[in-house]
C-alpha cells in the first residue's frame, strides 16, 4: 500500500482581531487594540484567549529574532525525506 504525502491546506479566510507584533508597539497598546475590537459582549475567557494568542505569537517572534527556529526546509528533509 503506497501513501502519498502532502502538504495540508491553511484556512485563511478568517482575520485576526489584532496584527502581530512588529516590535514597535508595546503590549499595553496591543491589549488595547484588541479589547477595542472586540464585540461588546465578549467574556472574559474570549479576551483572555485573544492575549494569550498574542502572548505565544511574542515569544515565537522573540525566538526567531535570537535564532531559536527550524527552518521549513529541514522540517521537510526531517520528517519527508529526501524525495
Amino acid at each position: 500500500m503506497s501513501t502519498t504525502l502532502t502538504k495540508p491546506k491553511i484556512k485563511r479566510d478568517s482575520k485576526p482581531f489584532v496584527k502581530p507584533r512588529t516590535g514597535v508597539e508595546s503590549p499595553k497598546g496591543l491589549v488595547k487594540s484588541l479589547v477595542n475590537r472586540l464585540p461588546d459582549d465578549a467574556t472574559w475567557e474570549q479576551i483572555q484567549y485573544h492575549i494569550d494568542v498574542l502572548t505565544e505569537i511574542a515569544k515565537g517572534e522573540e525566538d526567531i529574532e535570537n535564532g531559536r527556529f527550524v527552518s521549513l526546509e529541514e522540517i521537510e528533509r526531517e520528517f519527508l525525506g529526501e524525495f
